[in-house]
């Protein structure tokens, strides 16, 4: 969500899509409480918020998943709530 804690996450995205611009997609959509990571051979999801405090003092859990099935249905999962968003 937009809010003045995200920026720090945010900007290093925006520098991670300079490097690898074909890699890196996100979104950030008011009232879509989704998290997490998707690459090639994992995904990462769990209470932790993408944000600064979220990954070095909050008390969170993440799961980190490989299971190829797992990971395409998190991937056609994210493109249909991103797609519903963009409308």
């Amino acid at each position: 969500r937009k809010d003045p804690h995200n920026d720090y996450i945010l900007r290093n995205l925006k520098r991670l899509k300079t490097e690898f611009p074909d890699r890196i997609q996100w979104r950030v959509i008011d009232g879509f409480h989704d998290k997490g990571m998707v690459g090639d051979h994992y995904f990462l999801t769990g209470t932790m918020n993408l944000t600064k405090r979220g990954i070095s003092s909050n008390n969170e859990h993440i799961y980190c998943k490989t299971d190829p099935a797992q990971i395409s249905a998190q991937r056609i999962h994210l493109q249909r709530e991103w797609e519903k968003y963009s409308e």
